[in-house]
């Protein structure tokens, strides 16, 4: 049976209107027409046109054709054009995230070697001994993996983005670091913003110390780094959609601080300075610091770690002839008497602080009448 149409001329809009959206954000808009054969024109619709706001509906920023409309006979008189178009609905997008096993590892760095450091959940580091090309002993920077070692004691989420784009622009590589979370594998524990203190007995942290020497050790978290691992591009005309997806690059771990061990004394004394004959004329004399008489001050310590005692012995063969003890890296004003005139003396100086470290650079000058 034949159907005659006798309304308009144009095409007629169906109630048959399909509206998808996406994880990412894109909007697909379908849409049919009928025209009467006899009165089709092929070239209303074309790639790359907007819809109307109301047709393009719930887009933010319009929606337009794409690809190329469909056409197809009715075999009633009519021809059937199917649009089909593409916006977004928001240009955010969404993020999923799935989880990769990974090592969970803290380090410690240490100046002095042969320190073993324990800690109140379950890891243990030793550093091990090892010298430079000059000779030197060189800072340590021992891993220990958390959570009993194992290689996937933890998990790590690893976010994968989908976002819609204008054709034009380009999407940020920079990972939601928000959403990434890092979970202890055996017992699901969430300890992505955790801090971790390590208790090391007799220690404190060279990059922390207050003038007081009272240190208390800092929290440390967690951390990863990322790279980009693949990027997929689909083309929608006016709109891209973008999948970006991450891996982990290296391991997951904890940077607890440099530390330095904690004494009495430093173990670091300078050479014998033998004062010659020619260099004492009298029978005493007094160290004045700078230009007579000075500790270098300072490679035998850290920076910050200011000397807190220098102690001298003055010498005669295997007699002490006096000592004394100065609460400074340089000696000041200190009288020495009780000397015999023209003799060879010996002088020696031991640098005292709170900490050790691993350089012994002290210097003594000559001490002259």
């Amino acid at each position: 049976m034949a159907y005659t149409y006798h309304g308009t001329q144009g095409w007629v809009k169906q109630p048959n209107r399909i509206v998808k959206t996406f994880d990412s954000g894109l909007c697909l808009i379908q849409q049919d027409y009928i025209r009467r054969k006899d009165k089709v024109e092929y070239f209303t619709f074309k790639e790359g046109d907007a819809l109307s706001v109301a047709d393009s509906q719930p887009c933010i920023d319009g929606a337009f054709i794409f690809p190329e409309p469909d056409y197809s006979d009715m075999g009633n008189g009519y021809i059937k054009c199917t649009v089909t178009a593409y916006g977004r609905v928001n240009n955010t997008g969404s993020v999923t995230t799935r989880k990769e096993a990974v090592f969970l590892t803290a380090n410690v760095f240490e100046l002095k070697t042969g320190i073993k450091y324990t800690d109140n959940i379950n890891y243990v580091c030793q550093t091990q001994n090892s010298q430079d090309a000059a000779g030197q002993a060189s800072v340590e920077i021992p891993g220990v993996l958390l959570y009993g070692g194992s290689p996937d004691s933890g998990l790590i989420d690893i976010p994968v983005l989908k976002i819609v784009l204008g054709a034009e622009q380009s999407p940020s590589t920079i990972i939601p670091s928000n959403l990434v979370n890092i979970f202890v594998a055996a017992t699901g524990e969430n300890i992505t913003n955790k801090l971790f203190f390590p208790q090391i007995l007799g220690f404190n942290q060279s990059n922390s110390i207050p003038a007081s020497f009272g240190a208390d050790f800092e929290g440390r978290k967690l951390s990863a780094e990322f790279r980009i691992d693949r990027v997929e591009t689909t083309d929608y005309g006016r709109f891209k959609e973008y999948t970006i997806s991450w891996k982990i690059s290296g391991i997951p771990v904890v940077n607890l601080g440099g530390f330095i061990r904690k004494g009495t004394w430093s173990p670091f004394a300078s050479p014998e300075t033998t004062i010659t004959a020619f260099s004492i004329g009298s029978t005493g004399f007094t160290f004045t610091g700078g230009a007579n008489y000075a500790v270098a001050n300072s490679s035998c310590v850290l920076q910050q770690l200011a000397v807190n005692k220098t102690d001298v012995l003055i010498k005669q063969g295997a007699s002490t002839i006096t000592s004394f003890s100065v609460a400074d890296a340089v000696t000041r004003n200190t009288q020495v008497t009780g000397l015999t005139a023209n003799t060879t003396y010996a002088i020696s100086v031991t640098c005292a602080n709170n900490y050790y470290q691993a350089s012994n650079s002290l210097q003594v000058t000559t001490i002259s009448a």
